[in-house]
């Protein structure tokens, strides 16, 4: 194992996250932190999400991998007296879920806050501690669909379509990780600590607002339909003879795009000078279309995104899963991770984290611990916890 070297190096987070925010304390572990997973005993529901290989839950460990477990009965007064000592020796609490579900709820916000002074908590909800949405029951779907984000994904002739991932999901966690940044700047500068709400539905909102869809209505008062993939001309989806490519002549790159399908023979009348009006090529968009997907499938998708990059013009393959693991950019920054599980047959490639720090190695090269597998660890070698008085409260289904 690698000793971490990020940013968050010597700070220990506890995450009582459900699926909704663990992707925030999934950052934070790639930062370097200590992200120690607080689980019931018998462990959390996430490690029973498929895709399941050999028994092992592959959604768990992409969100989960590089953090360590503790399990810890809250019912009892126990329970509740070792939830303290372990968040006593942590920086951040990070909890998600419905507010009457939250770690910070159910010990009483009051009592967690006693155990850390200057304690940061961040609890992530689908619509807010407070309000008139506290009360619904929500989940990155929920999420989607209130926040805008499925009104606007899809065909306009055709049924919301929801994106790819859990974006609603990810996008509170990753406003949930900064927030625990912040607030563990600020209780490194001052010593306070602070309570940050991030409310699922917030953070999704500011994808569908963020591309002025509010203010079209605002100022306008048109309300922003789905699209589908109906951009402009010279700027779509095109089929090549192996897949898909997005194809895009950016302002300053519409020469170049003729010049590259003439040397094809491929430009028939877009050499023609009423082409250098951009208001005829929209108008002409069909036609445009047309020629370029003709061109386009004559090609694999990379050859074609090779001869277009080299001409200057804007070219991508729409890659699947496969052609992610095989892409030479991840690969030369080391993005992905060989990541050995005790319990699978084969070495595994881990997602790295979304960030890359000059001169110094963050990530993890763990796989996500075991139900568990701290116990020891944590209560009673960091803890000082009498492994006596451990025995009897494991025994009892306290731990």
């Amino acid at each position: 194992m690698s000793l971490p070297t990020g940013p968050l190096s010597g700070f220990r987070v506890l995450d009582a996250c459900d699926e909704l925010g663990v992707y925030a304390t999934k950052l934070l572990v790639n930062l370097g932190a200590d992200v120690v997973r607080l689980e019931p005993p018998g462990g959390d529901a996430m490690r029973s999400f498929p895709p399941l290989v050999n028994g092992i839950s592959q959604y768990f460990e992409h969100f989960n991998a590089g953090k360590r477990s503790v399990t810890l009965d809250l019912s009892t007064a126990a329970g509740i007296t070792r939830l303290g000592r372990l968040v006593a020796t942590c920086s951040a609490v990070v909890e998600s879920g419905q507010p009457d579900a939250l770690l910070s709820t159910r010990v009483g916000l009051a009592r967690l806050l006693e155990f850390r002074a200057g304690l940061v908590l961040v609890s992530v909800t689908p619509f807010g501690l407070n309000g008139p949405g506290r009360d619904h029951s929500g989940s990155d779907l929920i999420v989607a669909a209130e926040s805008g984000l499925l009104a606007l994904n899809g065909r306009p002739d055709a049924a919301p379509y929801r994106p790819g991932g859990e974006q609603a999901a990810h996008m509170a966690g990753l406003v949930a990780a900064n927030a625990a940044l912040l607030g563990i700047f600020d209780q490194q500068r001052t010593g306070r600590g602070c309570r940050v709400e991030v409310p699922a539905n917030f953070a999704a909102t500011l994808s569908t607002t963020q591309t002025g869809n509010a203010n079209a209505f605002t100022w306008h008062g048109r309300v922003p339909r789905r699209r589908g993939m109906g951009m402009p001309a010279f700027r779509s989806l095109f089929q090549t003879c192996d897949g898909w490519v997005v194809l895009i002549a950016l302002p300053g790159q519409w020469n170049n795009l003729v010049r590259l399908m003439t040397a094809h023979g491929a430009e028939s009348d877009l050499a023609g000078p009423e082409y250098q009006d951009a208001q005829f090529r929209v108008t002409n968009a069909e036609h445009i279309n047309a020629l370029i997907g003709a061109f386009a499938g004559r090609y694999t998708k990379q050859n074609l995104s090779d001869k277009a990059q080299k001409a200057g013009v804007a070219c991508t393959p729409v890659n699947d899963p496969a052609d992610i693991i095989a892409d030479p950019f991840l690969q030369e920054r080391g993005y992905f991770r060989a990541v050995q599980h005790p319990s699978l047959p084969h070495t595994a490639s881990y997602s790295g984290p979304p960030f890359h720090f000059a001169q110094r190695d963050v990530g993890t090269w763990e796989p996500a611990h075991a139900v568990g597998a701290d116990n020891t660890a944590i209560w009673e070698h960091e803890l000082g916890l009498e492994s006596e008085e451990q025995a009897m409260h494991a025994s009892a289904g306290e731990l």
